[in-house]
């Protein structure tokens, strides 16, 4: 079953690997497909649209299937916390609604759905074109694992023409966790040329609008104007009082800890960021933790949609004495340099402080997670300890060898290519280079599923 794979570059390699496949086997592989389109045709022997958000996944259209057992609907428990988080972003497209027994009765929906699907359709492979962090899509992963099923999605990484495989969120990084010390290993061209532009002030790509095609920044515009609601303006409002209490620290010189905001909903926080999905926590922990004369820094994404933000969010950073909420338009690159550490979900700023000789903070499932010079929070008492130790300077921080030795690790545990069609803005490769890649990686992918299992 192949789930998502939406832009060109993914059904270019999808359409090659299945071709490769009838051509091998005797006996001509089943496929099932989720996606907006049906670009396989009549070679698709299952579709399902997800054009419509789901909305047709209910209990009527999965009468005939099995039924889940409720053993299955245990152990989805965990999951379920994370797929109603989810919901946020596509609850007026799938008929989640607000509330959170209607969220949980479209849930138990999807879940009987997912399993029905899966048993009557005899799937016994998964493959996702990215980290599932739509709520059908994660429901689908989580139900699929736990019913023994082969389960694989790529995520691609903020390094240049990067990107991995797994099999579960929680255990993406896993594998870089015994590799850190390659420093006798050759760089790869894209790794080296990771390293150097690491070393510049040169921001992510993501982060401005050279090289988006005029019609997606038009599409995006008019998203913007025909999808205005008012319920923006408490949280710009109080948006603007957290800036105003923030006046009194304009030029203070004291000590401080950088902490960059995600842009959400999205997968760096749902599912990547785990319990912190909630940033205000990772606020709530970095304040409690400071020493004494210390201050938190803290920068709205220039993306965000303040309709996105409750305002008590805001209002809470305005309410902690050593918390201060900077301008979105302040350079990030100014607060990493000017900071004593950073601290990071899962995004880029972390991999740019690493690079920049900065103490890392991690809370979430990051690629740099086991990266020298980075500390995985796992408590208050532990954040204590590691910012006592940066205070008084026993804190060990990256070097550009630690870094290069890292990235020696990382590239024998990921693939060179693009997965996601918006890196190719930020990659050394041609449109038809990163097919040929990514069609090599799902074969790969697909022949790993068939040996390891999930």
């Amino acid at each position: 079953m192949l789930v998502g794979f939406h832009s060109r570059l993914n059904q270019a390699a999808v359409r090659s690997v299945i071709a490769q496949l009838d051509a091998d086997r005797a006996v001509r592989p089943t496929v099932s497909l989720i996606s907006r389109t049906n670009y396989l045709q009549g070679r698709a022997d299952f579709f399902l649209s997800s054009q419509d958000g789901y909305r047709d996944c209910g209990f009527e259209q999965s009468r005939a299937w099995p039924f889940p057992p409720q053993a299955l609907l245990h152990d989805l428990c965990a999951a379920e916390s994370t797929a109603l988080r989810m919901m946020d972003r596509v609850q007026r497209v799938s008929g989640a609604g607000s509330t959170i027994e209607s969220r949980q009765r479209r849930w138990l929906e999807w879940v009987t759905y997912i399993y029905g699907m899966l048993r009557s359709q005899r799937v016994d492979t998964v493959l996702f074109c990215n980290v599932p962090h739509f709520p059908f899509e994660y429901a689908l992963l989580e139900v699929a694992r736990k019913c023994g099923l082969k389960t694989r999605f790529f995520m691609q990484l903020q390094v240049l023409d990067t990107f991995v495989s797994g099999t579960a969120v929680d255990a993406l990084f896993e594998p870089l966790s015994g590799s850190l010390v390659a420093a006798d290993r050759e760089l790869e061209p894209r790794m080296q040329a990771e390293l150097e532009r690491r070393d510049s002030r040169r921001p992510f790509f993501y982060m401005h609008k050279r090289g988006v095609p005029w019609g997606t920044r038009l599409h995006v515009w008019q998203r913007r104007l025909f999808r205005w609601r008012p319920k923006w303006v408490p949280s710009a409002w109080a948006y603007w009082r957290a800036r105003q209490a923030a006046k009194s620290y304009a030029h203070d010189s004291a000590p401080f800890v950088y902490l960059p905001l995600h842009l959400q909903p999205e997968a760096t926080t749902c599912p990547m960021g785990g319990v912190y999905v909630d940033q205000l926590l990772v606020v709530e922990m970095v304040s409690r933790a400071l020493p004494a004369g210390w201050r938190l820094v803290v920068k709205e994404n220039p993306k965000q949609q303040l309709s996105k933000r409750q305002p008590t969010f805001y209002q809470r950073l305005a309410q902690l004495p050593n918390v201060q909420l900077v301008s979105r338009r302040h350079s990030s690159m100014d607060l990493i340099e000017a900071a004593q550490a950073v601290a990071a979900i899962t995004g880029s700023a972390g991999w740019e402080g690493l690079c920049a000789g900065k103490p890392v903070l991690v809370f979430g499932n990051a690629f740099y997670r086991a990266a020298m010079g980075a500390v995985a929070v796992d408590d208050l008492d532990t954040l204590r300890e590691e910012l006592a130790r940066i205070a008084d300077g026993r804190f060990v921080t990256a070097t550009t060898s630690t870094c290069r030795a890292f990235l020696a690790g990382l590239q024998q545990h990921s693939y060179r290519g693009v997965t996601d069609a918006q890196y190719l803005r930020d990659s050394t490769m041609s449109e038809d280079e990163a097919i040929q890649a990514y069609a090599m990686a799902l074969r790969d992918m697909l022949a790993d599923s068939r040996a390891c299992g999930a």
